[in-house]
């Protein structure tokens, strides 16, 4: 299986990055180093809920690391979806109760940032914002049963935000 890496808006086959000789090692927690060509390269990478972050040289970048085919499909997803609605929709990956709504329609939000909370298999699942921009619809109440694929709420490009 390949694998993507996305940095920022750079993508790179993971292979073309790093090969069997110059493979990070650890040096703490959460900081990172590897050799290429007689230079050493010393990074951090804090995981969050969409990825991670990689600190390098004072500067923050975020990365995503996923199997090729997955990151092909979420990228015709997100285009699909950027050019039907020129903004994102949160949706349920899962049936579920929704137990917890944590924005209000017309309201700023940011990337990563939560949007409610559905419980599935007795196990809540926080559901993100996968964009900035601002709360247009939401179409969903706590105490909701929701089906997989359920549009929770949209949110739309303001000009303001950056996704």
């Amino acid at each position: 299986m390949s694998w993507v890496v996305t940095l920022e808006d750079q993508v790179v086959q993971l292979s073309d990055l790093f090969d069997a000789n110059t493979l990070p090692t650890p040096l703490a927690a959460n900081v990172w180093q590897f050799e290429c060509k007689g230079q050493k390269y010393v990074f951090a990478l804090l995981p969050h809920e969409l990825g991670g972050e990689l600190w390098w040289r004072g500067q923050r970048y975020d990365l995503r690391v996923e199997p090729h085919d997955v990151h092909a499909l979420r990228r015709h997803f997100k285009a699909k979806q950027n050019a039907s609605t020129n903004g994102f929709s949160v949706m349920a990956h899962m049936p579920g109760l929704v137990t917890q709504i944590k924005v209000q329609a017309g309201q700023a939000v940011h990337r990563g940032q939560a949007i409610a909370v559905l419980e599935a298999m007795k196990m809540e699942n926080e559901l993100v914002a996968p964009g900035s921009g601002m709360v247009s619809q939401l179409n969903v109440k706590v105490g909701q049963q929701v089906e997989k694929g359920s549009v929770l709420c949209v949110i739309r490009h303001d000009g303001s935000h950056a996704s």
